[in-house]
């Protein structure tokens, strides 16, 4: 009988909220989509809201601290590269005041 190959779920623990997430694959390319490529590496799975072979973005691994996070806007910021927002607060001078302004401690 035939069946079909099983993605091996992996997960990580966003640094920020302490949430698990699982995923599939940790890649800057969708290996759903090759038209999909995404400006940094990610942990991505399948879109389950989707019938469409469209990857989901989760998160990825600070700059900084090299620790996982996920895209929660109060766990993470991609400025060119993903921060924690950690990071982002020990090191808010080095970001521009449009970045920072809204950043609370």
């Amino acid at each position: 009988s035939c069946e079909m190959a099983k993605e091996e779920a992996k997960s990580f623990q966003c640094c920020g909220c302490q949430q698990n997430f699982t995923y599939t694959h940790f890649s800057q390319k969708s290996p759903y989509s090759e038209n999909i490529v995404f400006l940094e590496e990610c942990f991505l799975r399948k879109d389950p809201f989707t019938q469409d072979d469209l990857p989901l973005c989760l998160g990825s691994v600070c700059t900084i601290c090299k620790k996982p996070v996920c895209v929660a806007s109060k766990c993470s910021l991609f400025y060119t590269k993903r921060f924690c927002f950690k990071c982002i607060g020990d090191n808010v001078k080095h970001f521009p005041p449009e970045i920072t302004k809204s950043f609370k401690r």
